[in-house]
């Protein structure tokens, strides 16, 4: 009978331990900061490269004239905003000072074109090559980096190129134009 009441009393514990049993749950959360970030690395001169705008034409690849770092983490992805200072021309500039009316000697006009560099990583596909080459900046041009997004972008590299051809007519001087990239979410 001490069998019997022992046994009684291990199978009630066992019993009211398996009803006495709960479950729980842990939600583990965390937090990522949104990323956009541009650095424009700009080459010093084009005269390095292009001996001069009256005789040369760049060559057919074009010449990189300046190299954009950027890495985003939106999953929609990124666009890259252009803007000429001078409207898509070299213009010419005496002493810091741009011509108030510029003659045809006065500037050559250019065209730019976007290219993968070879570091960092794209979080999605190019866009195609008809809306990143003979970028005319006479107004501001977009590109939009939102294909295939499948990660984040990080410190991805573009080289910017410039195509311009030779130009005769040309005054001396110094030729030059100002170029502002700017990065947005989309």
């Amino acid at each position: 009978m001490g069998r019997r009441i022992g046994l009684l009393v291990i199978m009630a514990s066992l019993h009211f331990l398996m009803l006495g049993a709960t479950t729980g749950t842990s939600q583990p959360t965390g937090e990522v900061e949104n990323i956009l970030a541009i650095k424009v690395i700009p080459f010093d001169s084009l005269s390095t490269v292009l001996p001069e705008l009256r005789s040369y034409d760049t060559p057919p690849e074009g010449t990189t004239i300046a190299t954009v770092e950027i890495s985003n983490n939106d999953p929609e992805g990124f666009s890259v905003s252009l803007h000429s200072e001078k409207r898509g021309r070299l213009m010419r500039h005496v002493d810091g000072i741009y011509p108030v009316s510029p003659k045809r000697g006065d500037f050559i006009e250019y065209l730019l074109e976007i290219r993968r560099g070879d570091s960092g990583v794209l979080g999605g596909d190019m866009p195609p090559v008809s809306e990143r080459t003979n970028l005319n900046l006479d107004s501001d041009q977009t590109i939009v980096f939102d294909s295939g997004v499948g990660e984040s972008t990080i410190k991805a590299v573009l080289e910017v190129q410039i195509h311009t051809k030779a130009k005769a007519n040309l005054f001396h001087g110094q030729f030059a134009d100002v170029i502002t990239f700017i990065a947005s979410d989309i």
